[in-house]
Parts: C-alpha cells; sequence; structure tokens
C-alpha cells in the first residue's frame, strides 16, 4: 500500500539534496583552506552545510509524516475489517438452546407485589415494592433472580 508517491519522490530530491549541499561545504572547506584559514572556512563553508543539515532534517520529518499517515490509513482499514468481521459473527450467532425470552419490563412493572411475574426452572419470581423476590430473597431486577436461581441448581444438595 504505497501512498504519497509524489510526496515521497519530492521527498527523496530533498534529501539528496541536502547530501549534495553537505558535500559541497566540505568540498569548498578543502578548497579554501589554505587561502582563507580556519576563520575563513567557517564563514563560508560551515552555513553551506547547515543548510545541507537543515535540507535533510526536514526531509526526515516528512518522512515521518509520511509513514504515520499510511500507518493510520492501515489502521483504519483493520479497525473497518474487525468491524466487519465484528457485525458479521452477530449476524451467524444462534441463540443458545438455554435462552428463555426477557419479560417486558412494562409488564413486570404492572405486576402487583406479592404476583408471580415469572417463572424460572421451576421457581416463581413474585413482584414486591422494593423490586423481586425469589424463596424470600429479595434482589433488584428479574435478571438477578435467574442468576440466584442458576446458581442454586448448581449446588450439590439442592432439591432442583
Amino acid at each position: 500500500m504505497e501512498k504519497y508517491g509524489a510526496a515521497r519522490a519530492i521527498n527523496l530530491m530533498i534529501t539528496i539534496l541536502g547530501w549534495c549541499t553537505i558535500a559541497l561545504a566540505g568540498f569548498m572547506a578543502l578548497g579554501m583552506f589554505e587561502r582563507l584559514g580556519l576563520g575563513g572556512v567557517l564563514t563560508v563553508a560551515l552555513p553551506v552545510a547547515l543548510g545541507g543539515l537543515a535540507l535533510l532534517a526536514v526531509a526526515q520529518i516528512a518522512s515521518a509524516q509520511l509513514d504515520t499517515a499510511e500507518s493510520t490509513a492501515r489502521m483504519a482499514d483493520d479497525m473497518a475489517a474487525i468491524r466487519k468481521r465484528l457485525t458479521l459473527g452477530k449476524a451467524r450467532e444462534q441463540k443458545p438452546r438455554h435462552y428463555a425470552p426477557p419479560v417486558r419490563q412494562r409488564e413486570a412493572e404492572a405486576e402487583e407485589p406479592g404476583a408471580a411475574v415469572v417463572v424460572h426452572k421451576g421457581k416463581p419470581i413474585m413482584r414486591e415494592p422494593l423490586g423481586y423476590s425469589v424463596d424470600g430473597r429479595a434482589f433488584g431486577s428479574i435478571a438477578a433472580a435467574k442468576v440466584w436461581i442458576e446458581a442454586e441448581a448448581l449446588r450439590p444438595g439442592s432439591g432442583s
């Protein structure tokens, strides 16, 4: 997935230009050292070499930005593929064999306290003023009562 081809080509040209500028500064320093001395060489060649280094730095920053853009595009593609697999997986899932349709909340709330709302695994879940109960134990929701009934059924020595 090689995107941003034009930007990478321009970046390569900037990199080559930076290295050529540094090489030119080196040749200038060697050629002028005998005539100008150290001070003259530093005055003329050092700014040229620093300009070449600046070009290299700009090219590396641009390269990092292009790599980040490609990596982000790859991650977005991967996330879309994962999302697609998850959505297909959910559509293919079948309901478990022990699935019981949920009690509608309005129906459960309409029951008077003390009335059986639903029977789960042979145990009635009763409507209470502050929630629900099974065998005298209080629960905040029908789901919590069902979980307790299922746990009781798994306990050794239980009557179920």
